[in-house]
């Protein structure tokens, strides 16, 4: 789910490229906020 990873035509907008998907959630979570680990919304990301 990186901005890489979007194709956007019009208003439709569909993801790419599912290499670092994992076995369960923590591993999906993790690849998803990679690059953005310091951001404040994480925690409660986490939480939720």
């Amino acid at each position: 789910m990186r901005l890489g990873n979007l194709l956007v035509d019009s208003d439709q907008v569909s993801l790419i490229d599912f290499d670092d998907c994992g076995f369960c959630f923590t591993y999906d979570f993790a690849a998803a906020v990679s690059f953005h680990e310091t951001n404040s919304a994480i925690p409660a990301l986490k939480a939720a």
